[in-house]
């Protein structure tokens, strides 16, 4: 799992998103602050070998959205019906290979939360998402990962998820973080440079060996 906030100019930097995620064997990159809108085609965006999912703004705002990069054969379905017009989140269900027996899939949700935003709206948005995916999935795993910003966090680490960055993200605040109930599943996070001129340093979970 890998998640970066790119502060716009997706196609600018694509090439260098490109070399990380290859670099790294990348499955799933969530990408926050993508700027884009309705008249930027997918084609433009193209990172070879994966797949790009979007949820951009589509009420006239500047800046904001959110993606969800999936490697080309890693099954994962998106999840569109958990979509909301009011919150920015993504949610998509992965089959990793050589899953520990106990986890069926892995829910993914990635999220980018304004510094404006409603933290109850967005709470109870992913608290909602989570349950309803669970349902149907009893057996699976969850990982909610974006730009959380400010987010008063007390409902998810009560549901219970475990926020698991624990270095700054951006200058001395941690800002992207992953939530997550598979924490004996995955090595701690490690904190990454920047992607391009972003504020923001990126972020990287590896399963355990």
């Amino acid at each position: 799992m890998f998640m970066a906030n790119i502060r716009g100019g997706f196609t600018a930097k694509a090439d260098e998103l490109a070399a990380v995620l290859h670099e790294n064997g990348v499955d799933i990159a969530c990408v926050t602050e993508t700027f884009l809108n309705n008249s930027v085609p997918s084609e433009v965006l193209d990172i070879p070998g994966y797949v790009i999912h979007r949820n951009d703004r589509k009420d006239g705002r500047r800046c904001g959205g959110v993606a969800v990069l999936v490697r080309h054969d890693v099954p994962c379905q998106r999840l569109i019906s958990l979509e909301s017009t009011d919150v920015e989140t993504l949610w998509m269900l992965y089959r990793r290979p050589r899953m520990p027996r106990c986890l069926s899939h892995v829910v993914v949700g990635a999220v980018y939360n304004p510094p404006s935003a409603d933290d109850r709206k967005m709470t109870t948005h992913i608290l909602n998402c989570v349950d309803t995916a669970t349902r149907e999935h009893p057996h699976a795993g969850i990982v909610v990962l974006g730009d959380f910003n400010r987010l008063r966090d007390a409902a998810l680490t009560s549901y219970p998820l475990k926020q698991v960055v624990k270095e700054p993200t951006r200058k001395a605040a941690i800002l992207d973080k992953i939530y997550t109930n598979m924490m004996d599943w995955y090595d701690r996070p490690v904190v990454l440079p920047n992607v391009g001129r972003s504020d923001h340093r990126a972020v990287i979970m590896s399963p355990s060996k």
